[in-house]
């Protein structure tokens, strides 16, 4: 059985009837009857060269020092490709996306290590932030623990090549179904009918 729709977000717990007996629990129990259960992902090619080396040098200091600033980040003096020092406005640019980026590093770093929940890993890849605070650090926290232990999860479907088989090209994943759901599935897949680049 096959589901061809990207369950990339949970439930709000507020919409539950009881804590943990919410849809995704339901659906994920109907998916487990089965035999043989795939559901859809989502997977994009590397930007690999395209990519901004500027971003890429901010998410390697980022995944050690997540609580840097954009501030704290151009002091460092990251020499861009023309060989000039980033200025405070050249790294706002990137900053956000490369954060992000960092967070899901260090995350998967850490689970890699033990998952023990939430708030358990908060002070391993937090240490000194108070948890009660509502900030915007902490709130990227906790939506990149979602992705990044969805991400555990849709690795652990994946199967050894067999080693005459060619090389496939690489891609990452860009949208990947709930951990709930994926502990259910045998498998999941990818498909790309370019309806988009149809003239």
């Amino acid at each position: 059985m096959s589901l061809d729709s990207l369950f990339s977000e949970p439930q709000e717990s507020a919409a539950q009837l009881k804590p943990g007996e919410g849809d995704d629990e339901l659906l994920a129990a109907a998916l487990g009857r089965f035999e043989k259960r795939m559901l859809a992902t989502s997977v994009a090619l590397p930007a690999g060269d395209k990519q901004d080396r500027l971003a890429i040098a901010c998410e390697e200091v980022l995944v050690e020092h997540l609580e840097y600033t954009a501030e704290q980040l151009s002091e460092l003096q990251i020499k861009l490709p023309d060989g000039r020092a980033a200025t405070l406005e050249d790294v706002t640019r990137v900053f956000l996306s490369s954060r992000r980026a960092a967070m899901l590093r260090r995350i998967g770093q850490e689970l890699a290590k033990g998952d023990g929940g939430l708030d358990e890993l908060m002070p391993r890849v937090l240490p000194g932030l108070d948890p009660s605070i509502n900030s915007p650090l902490t709130r990227l926290f906790k939506d990149q623990y979602r992705r990044a232990s969805a991400l555990a999860r849709a690795s652990e479907r994946g199967v050894t090549a067999p080693p005459d088989l060619p090389l496939p090209f690489s891609v990452q994943f860009n949208i990947e179904p709930i951990p709930t759901l994926t502990a259910q599935t045998t498998g999941l897949g990818f498909v790309d009918y370019e309806f988009f680049f149809r003239k």
